[in-house]
């Protein structure tokens, strides 16, 4: 069972603590002070669809947007901002993050790989959140330090005539499911080999594991401070040419980290003079420096 534990925002500090139970059915609270949350253990990764954010890509129009996760209540994505059980199984939601696409490439047909087009587009990160800084995620296991960003499956939209209803605007789940597949542009670090598929939910490795259990990646710095913004990392889809309309779900991993407001300074200044040394009645308002 996965579980996390949601705290109030920092207007409601004084408020329950509600154990979460995101099996997308169960929920329940409790009183009685801090719960250890529970690590997962094989949990199918499809479980974990309504806590993605969606980027929706229209290779007619060049068009890229991303929405933030549609889970609300219990199978809603949580923060935990304060206490002895803060951060703990973070998987980052709309409430704490904004993804930001710039940049759209679509390649001509084939440049890569027969009959296929390679999409690309840049993914900055905004934290919204104001004395919460992102860090390395405790849980999923990352496979890297820093804030990982990685893609958990695909829709594509449906033909006119064909089973699923055909209309323009209707996303389905593809057919075949080689049709979008995550481009080398998902190259974790940076460094050479990086971004392998990786097993982020079911502690079993990659060899031998079907497509839906691991996933390629990207790891953004290991801290985002509040109200700020990440670097800019590239991502990429090799689809095949068929396909003019298609959504990836990406998960967004990363703790949260308290970051105490800085200290105020008072300035204070002392009029003087050549000739009669320090003005003591001569009045100076106070600076007070955030």
């Amino acid at each position: 069972m996965y579980c996390r534990v949601q705290r109030a925002l920092a207007s409601r500090r004084g408020a329950q603590c509600c154990l979460l139970a995101l099996t997308l059915n169960i929920s329940a609270c409790q009183t009685d002070g801090p719960t250890k949350a529970v690590i997962p253990d094989l949990i199918p990764a499809a479980q974990f669809r309504p806590m993605a954010f969606t980027a929706s890509v229209d290779l007619r129009t060049g068009r890229v947007t991303i929405a933030a996760p549609t889970a609300r209540g219990p199978s809603a994505p949580t923060i935990s901002r304060e206490g002895a059980d803060a951060p703990s199984l973070s998987l980052l939601g709309g409430d704490a993050v904004r993804l930001v696409p710039t940049n759209y490439v679509a390649s001509p047909v084939g440049t890569y790989a027969p009959n296929r087009i390679r999409v690309t587009f840049d993914v900055t990160i905004e934290n919204k959140l104001t004395s919460v800084a992102f860090t390395t995620p405790t849980w999923p296991q990352p496979p890297s330090s820093g804030v990982i960003l990685f893609p958990l499956d695909f829709m594509i939209r449906g033909t006119p005539g064909d089973t699923t209803g055909g209309a323009d605007t209707l996303l389905v789940e593809p057919p075949n499911p080689l049709m979008v597949v995550p481009s080398v542009e998902w190259n974790g670090t940076g460094v050479s080999g990086s971004g392998a598929p990786f097993s982020f939910f079911n502690d079993v490795g990659c060899a031998g594991a079907t497509s839906d259990e691991c996933f390629r990646w990207i790891a953004y710095e290991g801290s985002i401070p509040p109200t700020s913004r990440s670097s800019t990392r590239s991502v990429g889809f090799d689809i095949d040419a068929t396909v003019d309309v298609f959504s990836a779900r990406m998960i967004v991993a990363g703790d949260l980290v308290a970051v105490p407001p800085p200290p105020s300074l008072k300035i204070a200044r002392r009029v003087m003079s050549a000739h009669a040394g320090s003005l003591a009645r001569v009045g100076v308002p106070l600076i007070t420096v955030q």
